[in-house]
């Protein structure tokens, strides 16, 4: 039992370790925030519910860089479904930037939903016709589909 114990209370302090080391990587409060509530609560809550979240916190929802970090870094530790809420919410809240819609096709991509993908750099070259990131997210998603 005792084993036990020891084993969950090292895996809770790994975890916790691990929380922490990730929001210190952001500068704003709201940075941390987000990313502690897509991580610790999962996608499915984050995306009907960031914006209850933000607004009792006394945040304001006006800078999609902090999206856009918090997106890639959940990203980069392959929490593909966080990073899609967070890439989804960002390209809801502000359509025309160009890094969101990226970072959500390649969270896609990640996820092997090449289709959705596709959709997210299509998105991307309307708007920036010579988008080099959109046109390899492209060629990428293209592989396999018909």
């Amino acid at each position: 039992m005792k084993g036990i114990m020891k084993t969950a209370s090292v895996m809770v302090l790994l975890f916790l370790s691990g929380v922490v080391h990730a929001q210190n990587q952001f500068v704003t409060e709201e940075a941390k925030f987000i990313y502690n509530l897509v991580k610790l609560r999962g996608a499915d809550y984050f995306e009907k519910n960031v914006e209850k979240e933000f607004k009792n916190k006394g945040y304001v929802l006006d800078d999609d860089m902090i999206f856009i970090n918090v997106g890639e870094a959940l990203k980069k530790e392959k929490k593909t479904d966080e990073s899609i809420a967070v890439f989804k919410f960002g390209t809801k809240t502000w359509p025309n930037i160009i890094m969101l819609w990226n970072g959500l096709g390649e969270a896609y991509l990640q996820k092997g939903s090449k289709t959705e993908a596709k959709k997210c750099f299509e998105v991307v070259l309307k708007k920036a016709p010579q988008n080099e990131r959109a046109k390899d997210g492209i060629k990428s998603a293209s592989q396999g589909l018909n």
